[in-house]
């Protein structure tokens, strides 16, 4: 399978136990595409997973977040947590 420059996995549309049809459905003010395992499976991924998504030239990407970027993720979030004030006032 397919590796790309981080180490993840593609979606790989021609690849047979990662392909099917689904309906966007509506949650709250947001959408929802439901996978199937056949689908994150190839991927490593299971639910509760956080991944990246992204979209480019009408593609869209989905990757598992790295241990890193997940990492930062809630470090930035603790720091909002308790310099919200400081924060404001850096970013203004």
């Amino acid at each position: 399978m397919t590796k790309l420059r981080d180490g993840s996995t593609p979606f790989l549309p021609d690849a047979p136990e990662a392909e099917t049809t689904t309906t966007i459905r509506r949650i709250g003010n947001g959408a929802f595409l439901p996978l199937t395992k056949a689908m994150l499976g190839p991927l490593g991924l299971e639910v509760g997973r956080e991944v990246r998504v992204s979209v480019k030239d009408g593609v869209l990407t989905m990757a598992a977040a790295d241990g890193a970027y997940a990492r930062t993720r809630r470090a930035a979030a603790a720091a909002r947590g308790r310099y919200p004030k400081a924060l404001d006032i850096l970013g203004s």
